[in-house]
């Protein structure tokens, strides 16, 4: 009898732990944390060893992210070992965190590495601070690494002049020193202007270099002429590469400048060199599209059909042109392939409605590749979503409710690293990857008001959430919408122009910085405004909406001509054709790259114009 009793009471206490998801640990370190940004450094540090003592096995703990918030404590309360003791431990990497060129190592790598300099440089331990300070000064430029790196080089300057130099060059522009600087750390530094977007003074770093190099070092070269090709000098290019041995980048560098100048036949024989190697399939796009732009689709076929894999550039030009020569087999063959592969596009949604006007035998099938692209994209898209079903939703066990209940508490904490562990951590996480798990992650982000994220793990999932009529909301989301509607009624613009501009560069993300340093939702140019301002969501859409009004005014209210001129640079704008009833015909945009930026505005315009009636 007593062990029956015992087994009840074991059962109770088992279902009272299931259905239970304890987040006092995450509470207990987000009110350090808080009291840690307040600088009340004492009583932080009473919380900080509260959580440690009381939950030792906390995930935020074990992950390595709470220790740089206590050694950052620790750091200034003066306290140098324990300072040094948690920042070497703080090297917290999320899962998430491994993305394509991307060029951080964790996630607090540049404030780390500067105060366990600062800490090192206290104890007078001075190579370990060297070693640390030295991180911060890397070959690319970073806009949030910019303030420790030039922090950085000027506490090494007063141990050795040498990193002053670096600083001139780098932050001064004073490139009167060149000499003094290693052909090492110039090379570095000739990258750092690259992805600085400041091809004239990468340009000048790699031209002292080749000068100075004894043979033909045609990787700098490739630098070199990248900076030129940058900065429109096509023909320099094309006279210094002349007389050259040329490897398989400076027959591309060459190619694209014959191509920027129209000159295609010799672009197309300098493409033909490249047999193999890093430039081989960029240089195979390069040749296809010239084919394609020149009408001769029989000549993209001969070069494309025969290739074991292609990309998706490659497979659109492919069946583009068969469209173009109207093969009914080997389009209904290609296109069935690749609507599978990727379903939910504007190709793909094209080649649906020939696929389907071929089957069934429709007078002149092909007729509709005829529309203009913005007309083409309307009825692709408002055919598509009049016709999705509900979702069905699944029912939650209550063990997997209580714990959304605990996550949607962490969220309220705003923290979105600590989100995003609680997520990670949790048995919901690792439960069967099914919608509804999709959605509540979705959902978890936006209560936090993360909404890029929230926008990021719906494109994760995009292929189940185009599927139904009240989950494609996810993937066009009307975030920020109170400031939107005030914005856009102040300077009387359609609200969609404003979210399909948004929708297609920062993504919801009110820290966006682009590769040419645009910034903020809206994409402010860095240079017109302090950072902090452009990263504050109200600021940025109030400076970006006086340009976007001034534009749609500019174009008598035309929609589609104010969100690709507010978008694209003037240069690039002023090359586009529009059509006598404001239509745009994409296969006239030479450009590959303004090509799909210019489909993918319209796509996602009239995605929100359709699902927000």
């Amino acid at each position: 009898m007593f062990r029956y009793f015992i087994y009840i009471l074991l059962l109770l206490n088992l279902n009272y732990t299931v259905f239970t998801y304890n987040i006092d640990d995450y509470i207990l370190f987000d009110k350090a944390k808080e009291t840690y940004f307040l600088h009340e450094n004492t009583k932080a540090e009473i919380e900080f060893d509260k959580y440690m003592r009381v939950f030792p096995n906390s995930f935020p703990l074990t992950s390595e992210y709470a220790n740089f918030f206590i050694g950052m404590n620790y750091y200034q309360l003066n306290n140098l070992d324990k300072g040094i003791f948690f920042l070497e431990k703080a090297v917290y990497i999320p899962n998430d965190f491994y993305e394509k060129n991307r060029r951080k190592s964790n996630f607090f790598q540049y404030q780390r590495d500067f105060f366990l300099g600062q800490l090192y440089l206290k104890k007078q331990n001075f190579s370990k601070a060297e070693e640390h300070y030295k991180n911060l000064i890397l070959d690319y430029y970073s806009q949030p690494l910019e303030f420790y790196e030039k922090k950085a080089l000027k506490i090494l300057a007063d141990f050795n002049p040498y990193y002053n130099l670096i600083y001139e060059i780098k932050y001064e522009n004073n490139l009167s020193q060149l000499d003094k600087i290693s052909n090492e750390d110039l090379e570095k530094i000739g990258n750092f202007f690259i992805t600085k977007k400041d091809f004239k003074h990468s340009e000048l770093i790699y031209e002292h270099l080749l000068k100075k190099s004894k043979i033909q070092n045609n990787t700098l070269y490739y630098k070199y002429f990248l900076s030129l090709f940058e900065e429109k000098k096509y023909s320099s290019i094309i006279k210094q590469t002349s007389g050259m041995k040329l490897d398989n980048g400076l027959f591309f560098i060459r190619g694209k400048s014959f191509e920027a100048l129209k000159d295609y036949s010799r672009a197309l024989y300098n493409f033909s060199e490249i047999k193999y190697g890093i430039y081989y399939n960029s240089a195979i796009i390069s040749k296809a599209n010239i084919f394609y732009l020149l009408g001769q689709y029989k000549d993209v076929i001969l070069l494309l059909n025969p290739l074991s894999s292609r990309d998706f550039d490659l497979d659109v030009l492919l069946i583009n042109s068969y469209i173009n020569l109207k093969n009914k087999k080997l389009f209904l063959e290609k296109s069935k392939i690749f609507i599978t592969k990727y379903p939910y596009t504007y190709e793909s949604g094209i080649y649906s409605l020939i696929s389907d006007r071929l089957k069934s035998k429709i007078e002149n099938p092909w007729s509709i590749s005829d529309y203009h692209s913005f007309y083409l994209i309307n009825l692709i898209v408002n055919n598509y979503t009049t016709n999705l079903p509900p979702y069905k939703k699944l029912s939650n066990s209550e063990q997997y409710n209580a714990q959304i209940d605990g996550l949607f508490q962490i969220a309220s904490l705003k923290d979105s690293q600590l989100l995003s562990l609680a997520i990670e951590n949790s048995r919901f996480s690792n439960s069967d990857n099914n919608i509804n798990k999709e959605i509540v992650i979705t959902k978890l982000f936006e209560a936090g008001e993360f909404y890029n994220l929230a926008l990021k793990n719906s494109e994760n999932f995009k292929n189940n959430f185009y599927k139904y009529s009240d989950l494609i909301f996810f993937l066009f989301p009307k975030y920020y919408e109170d400031l939107i509607n005030k914005v856009s009624k102040k300077y009387d613009v359609p609200k969609n122009i404003i979210y399909a501009t948004i929708l297609t560069y920062s993504k919801f993300n009110s820290g966006y910085i682009s590769p040419s340093h645009e910034v903020g939702l809206l994409k402010i140019p860095l240079n017109l405004y302090n950072i902090k301002i452009l990263t504050d969501p109200e600021k940025n859409l109030e400076i970006g909406m006086k340009k976007m009004s001034e534009i749609y005014k500019k174009n008598n209210s035309n929609n589609l001509k104010t969100l690709l001129e507010y978008s694209i640079d003037s240069e690039n704008f002023s090359t586009l054709i529009f059509n006598y009833d404001g239509d745009l015909d994409l296969d006239k945009v030479q450009n590959l790259d303004l090509r799909k930026n210019i489909q993918q505005l319209m796509y996602n315009y009239t995605f929100y114009n359709s699902l927000y009636k």
